[in-house]
């Protein structure tokens, strides 16, 4: 026959255990958010600089035709 005189102890320490569980799963979908909210910024940023490089060189290009003419 077992023993189940701990019985209430190991309720207790299933708590525990699902309370540090549940704490651990929302501190990972948190710090997932943060990453995507990171790497959202930093595509916007690339984004952003290509954005502005393409205009430079168009409007460099655009200059020289002037020149040219």
């Amino acid at each position: 026959m077992r023993n189940y005189s701990n019985f209430p102890y190991q309720t207790g320490k299933i708590t525990q255990i699902h309370q540090k569980h549940l704490r651990e799963m929302q501190e990972f979908e948190q710090n997932q958010l943060l990453n995507k909210a990171r790497m959202s910024q930093g595509l916007k940023e690339k984004l952003n600089v290509r954005r502005s490089r393409r205009n430079r060189i168009e409007m460099h290009k655009r200059q020289l035709e002037a020149l040219q003419e």
